[in-house]
């Protein structure tokens, strides 16, 4: 009964504040003024009912046009009740800095200081400790960032917590707790280095692998393609013109043949069948061998430039270059030397 009675006497006196306008802060405009007077008269109604929940929604709303000791008291109140212990000891302190500050509730004032400490005695404190190797740690607790230096204690409601900390190069930690009334609990963050990744270790040597010591160059299977048949046009042309000079000295050797069967008058078809043939007609024979054999092997290489270079552009036309690679470079093995290919098609 002296709980009720108190209480009544720190709604009253709330009340009363509310009646009086302090000019020392912006004031309300006077509907402003009754409307809080009426959100208070309703959440006190509603306490008594204990409709804390709806209570408090009246007790914000009026707090929200005036700041007094009583509705800190009473917006406390309610938070005790609702289990939100942590709100109740933020409401009752404000109301004592209000009364500090000159605010005059000396009902609010005689309950205050009983209140706030059984409140406190209630609100679990969880200290979390930190490595001493750690820095730039930061610290999250049900997804709000707390900033108080690393050792302090917070204060939590009872229930579960979600507990996130982080800290620059080094594994996140995670850790659910439950704490109840009254507990003071400690807690060492373990903030560990990242895994290291495993280097890997060098084959060791190996004696019948070539040992590259040039600088090797890698091109396609394509252009390997162009470059061989680019070079059996090349060649079968040198080959072309080479025994085309061959047969046009021949040319030059029949004629000179000729040329001397005529001033020694063997001109007759049978002039170089007889025993004794002179010497030319030996020259004139070996010349048209000679002839005959540079224009056949001028045409093999002309026929050959011709299909080297109609190859060549059919490739380069109808092969599109792709990832097929061939790798050409020089080795150096336990003999000496080596010139090596390598390809992949």
């Amino acid at each position: 009964m002296r709980a009720a009675s108190v209480f009544s006497r720190a709604a009253l006196a709330a009340l009363l504040t509310l009646l009086r306008a302090e000019p020392a802060r912006a004031e309300p405009t006077s509907a402003e003024l009754a409307t809080a007077r009426r959100l208070f008269q309703e959440a006190t109604a509603l306490e008594r009912q204990s409709a804390w929940r709806d209570a408090s929604k009246k007790l914000d709303a009026a707090l929200a046009i005036k700041e007094t000791p009583g509705l800190h008291f009473h917006r406390a109140h309610c938070a005790e009740q609702l289990g939100e212990l942590v709100l109740a000891a933020r409401h009752y302190a404000r109301s004592e800095e209000l009364i500090r500050g000159g605010a005059t509730a000396p009902d609010v004032e005689e309950l205050l200081t009983a209140a706030r400490a059984r409140v406190l005695a209630r609100v679990p404190r969880l200290t979390l400790t930190f490595p001493n190797d750690v820095a730039g740690a930061t610290l999250e607790i049900d997804g709000t960032r707390v900033n108080d230096p690393p050792g302090t204690p917070v204060l939590l409601d009872p229930g579960r917590h979600r507990i996130i900390a982080r800290a620059p190069g080094r594994r996140d930690f995670e850790m659910e707790i439950t704490l109840v009334e009254g507990q003071t609990q400690t807690l060492e963050v373990s903030l560990a280095p990242p895994p290291r990744t495993p280097e890997l270790a060098a084959p060791p040597p190996s004696q019948s692998k070539p040992e590259s010591v040039q600088e090797t160059s890698s091109f396609g299977t394509r252009e390997v393609v162009l470059i061989g048949e680019a070079t059996i046009a090349v060649a079968g042309l040198a080959v072309g013109i080479g025994f085309s000079l061959a047969k046009g000295s021949a040319s030059d050797r029949i004629d000179r043949a000729e040329q001397d069967l005529n001033e020694l008058g063997a001109t007759g078809p049978d002039a170089c069948s007889s025993p004794d043939a002179p010497p030319a007609c030996a020259e004139l024979d070996s010349a048209i061998d000679d002839h005959d054999h540079a224009a056949r092997f001028a045409t093999i290489g002309f026929v050959t430039a011709g299909v080297g270079a109609a190859a060549t552009l059919l490739t380069w036309t109808l092969w599109p270059a792709g990832p097929s690679t061939t790798t050409a470079g020089i080795a150096r093995t336990q003999g000496g030397a080596a010139v090596f290919v390598r390809g992949r098609f």
